[in-house]
């Protein structure tokens, strides 16, 4: 399909150039281990991520452990989402708006930045459009085969062992699909809905181990509103401009929408709601929104703009607008920070005698320096280096105290944020005793690199 192939083109360009992120880096720290390890690690942390990380070992067993091979995984299923994207717009409205749908998909900055991320969403969001069109065809007018509602239950069951929340939050579209089947059928509601029972009830012992280690959404806060617009705007579509241009499209877009209104208007809206409602917004959560805002829009643009020339234009001006986005995606530090140069940097002033350190819970710094600089040793006075032993991301943590930093001549602090002129303030990520580090060590140089990585150098107090 057209789609697909612009989506992986856009994809694949410059795939290789940013920096593994922290979520990459834990991506790679996973799949990179032996299956006992791997096995091992799961019981103690993202368990609802195995799946996951099985099928990428299994690839880099084939294909290597470079930015590229971690990433292009997610480059296809993103190139396979905007072809499914295109069937599913066809399905709902015609196939005009089913092309249109999956074009848009393709240059829009949000599909790049999953496509190029070493992350589970890309994958996710192919299981949310192959399983809603799936029950497309259980819905259908004519009675489906028993193959066909068995493939919409695995669908469902696929998309739970890859991300929970995700598949969760769609559930409510196709709750409001099947409610609509058995009233226009006059049938049971349970009878229509046993694939999808089936599915949720297969799904019970995963939810269970995911509860376990509910611990691992911690880290989510509480977001405001202007929190929820600037990241939305950001992860879920691209730029501000580009929110306008697709919003003005998705708005024209239900109101022609036709017989699917309800439909694409709940897949566009229910998810978000869901996740803002049980205080778990996290934008890539909601990936599975995006082919429905696509082929709101595709749909507008078909119904409004029939002649050749206007569509290209509309298409031009949706790729222009996303251009800045899709940039600085693809800079070293596009995925948040650059932890190559971090790494780089670290390395080629490494003296014998110095150490890392960082927060137990962090494992951004021991991880892209293992990746980075692999076959070298750095010292981790604060954790022992037994990651794959007690199955974790990094080692055992010590006691942060100065005893414990072990006589190090010098100290490498990596921090998010600027902090070159308050190194030792406890806010966010300190790692010992800020009295302590004050006490027994100055700065002799810090860096400060983009996107706000503060790289310390510390070395004793004379």
């Amino acid at each position: 399909m057209p789609a697909s192939a612009l989506s992986l083109t856009v994809s694949c360009l410059s795939i290789g150039r940013p920096a593994l992120s922290t979520d990459e880096l834990a991506t790679w720290s996973a799949v990179s281990r032996t299956l006992p390890q791997l096995v091992h690690l799961l019981t103690h942390v993202d368990a609802v991520l195995g799946l996951y990380y099985l099928a990428l070992h299994a690839w880099c067993q084939l294909f290597g452990y470079s930015e590229v091979a971690l990433r292009t995984p997610s480059a296809l299923a993103v190139a396979a989402t905007a072809g499914t994207t295109t069937m599913l717009g066809a399905r709902l409205a015609d196939t005009r708006t089913g092309v249109l749908a999956g074009l848009l998909l393709a240059v829009l900055p949000a599909a790049t930045q999953v496509a190029q991320t070493a992350r589970v969403y890309g994958v996710v969001m192919l299981l949310g459009c192959v399983s809603l069109h799936l029950l497309l065809c259980v819905t259908g007018p004519r009675r489906a085969r028993r193959t066909t509602r068995l493939a919409y239950a695995l669908s469902v069951i696929l998309l739970g062992c890859l991300h929970l929340v995700a598949c969760a939050a769609i559930l409510p579209v196709h709750l409001y699909l099947l409610i609509r089947h058995a009233r226009r059928l006059r049938s049971s509601i349970l009878r229509t809905a046993g694939p999808l029972a089936v599915a949720i009830l297969a799904l019970m012992p995963l939810v269970h181990v995911g509860y376990l280690q509910r611990h691992q959404l911690d880290w989510v806060d509480t977001i405001g509103f202007t929190g929820f617009v600037d990241t939305a705007s950001r992860e879920l579509v691209g730029s501000p401009s580009l929110v306008l241009l697709l919003g003005v499209l998705v708005g024209c877009g239900v109101a022609v929408a036709g017989r699917s209104r309800r439909v694409l208007a709940v897949w566009a809206l229910a998810p978000i709601t869901l996740l803002l409602a049980t205080a778990i917004w996290v934008p890539r959560y909601a990936v599975l929104v995006v082919p429905a805002w696509t082929i709101l829009a595709g749909r507008c643009a078909a119904e409004l703009l029939r002649a050749p020339i206007p569509l290209a234009v509309l298409l031009a001006s949706v790729t222009v607008a996303g251009i800045p986005r899709d940039e600085s995606i693809r800079r070293p530090d596009g995925h948040g920070f650059d932890t190559r140069a971090a790494a780089v940097l670290i390395a080629d002033h490494w003296r014998p005698g110095d150490g890392l350190i960082y927060r137990a819970d962090s494992w951004t710094t021991p991880l892209m320096m293992c990746y980075y600089q692999p076959g070298r040793a750095f010292s981790t006075p604060l954790a022992y280096a037994d990651a794959a032993r007690v199955g974790w991301y990094t080692g055992t943590p010590r006691p942060p105290t100065y005893r414990n930093l072990g006589g190090a001549t010098r100290l490498w602090y990596v921090r998010r944020g600027d902090h070159a002129a308050h190194p030792f303030d406890a806010t966010g990520d300190s790692v010992a005793p800020a009295t302590e580090l004050a006490r027994h060590y100055r700065v002799e140089r810090s860096w400060l690199l983009p996107q706000t990585l503060t790289v310390l150098l510390l070395t004793p107090k004379p």
